[in-house]
């Protein structure tokens, strides 16, 4: 059987699967005394597309990504609570006070992995 055939018969569903992953920041985990987790998700391309008209810079597009992707105990960062405690009137300022410039990245660059953006996602085949 080849693979277009094969790609004919594959449920629908098991193709859009996406996978999650739990990501722990240290330092948090460190600070409050448990562990601190991320649950990150691959973004859809009209996500990623929404976050390429609304961000102006590199570091925005890195916290829209980071806003878009991850969700702490189910919850997405932009959570009244949260920003109300932190006393922000949106998610970004919270994530920029929550956590270091290099968290927010190495939360970004997984997010970007998990949807697709890594080197190794598509391989030349050489004859």
């Amino acid at each position: 059987m080849g693979i277009l055939e094969r790609l004919l018969e594959t449920d629908m569903e098991k193709l859009q699967e996406r996978e999650k992953k739990v990501f722990e920041v240290k330092r948090l985990t460190k600070i409050l005394g448990e562990p601190f987790f991320l649950e990150l998700h691959p973004l859809a391309q009209e996500q990623i597309n929404h976050i390429a008209e609304i961000s102006k810079t590199v570091d925005n597009m890195q916290n829209n990504t980071v806003l878009e992707g991850a969700l702490l105990e189910g919850k997405r960062l932009n959570y009244d609570k949260l920003l109300q405690r932190f006393k922000v009137v949106s998610a970004e300022e919270l994530i920029k006070k929550l956590f270091l410039p290099g968290e927010i990245y190495e939360v970004y660059k997984q997010i970007n992995k998990m949807s697709g953006y890594d080197e190794d996602t598509v391989q030349e085949v050489k004859n």
